[in-house]
């Protein structure tokens, strides 16, 4: 009796420490952005470096707020280079030029919830 008790008891633990050994796993593969990243082809694509759909588009708009002030979204797409995927935003900047982002959201794309980075 004593045995299963303190198994019920050690249970929670044991499924956190699977729980933060997955998410260690996960933390390798996570992309960062380096300084040539400039949004403009998908070599030079804006890392989203967010965990969930919802913080990750928020963080490209957030994107195009700080580079592109008074810009107008035109189109946002999806699409896949090389097997990565990659948001597509066309804008039209406030001196009335087209551009295309491309963002990397290989970090939350598939990944829906309000949590995370």
């Amino acid at each position: 009796m004593k045995k299963l008790l303190l198994f019920i008891l050690f249970l929670p633990f044991m499924a956190f420490c699977q729980h933060s050994n997955s998410i260690t796993k996960a933390n390798k593969h996570y992309k960062k952005n380096t300084p040539d990243k400039d949004g403009t082809s998908y070599s030079k694509a804006i890392i989203i470096e967010k965990r969930t759909e919802v913080r990750g588009v928020e963080a490209e708009y957030e994107w195009l707020n700080l580079h592109y002030k008074g810009y107008k979204p035109q189109v946002h797409f999806l699409s896949m280079y090389e097997e990565v995927p990659y948001d597509e935003i066309k804008i039209k900047t406030s001196e009335g030029k087209d551009v295309l982002v491309y963002f990397d959201i290989s970090n939350f794309y598939g990944k829906r919830g309000f949590w995370g980075r």
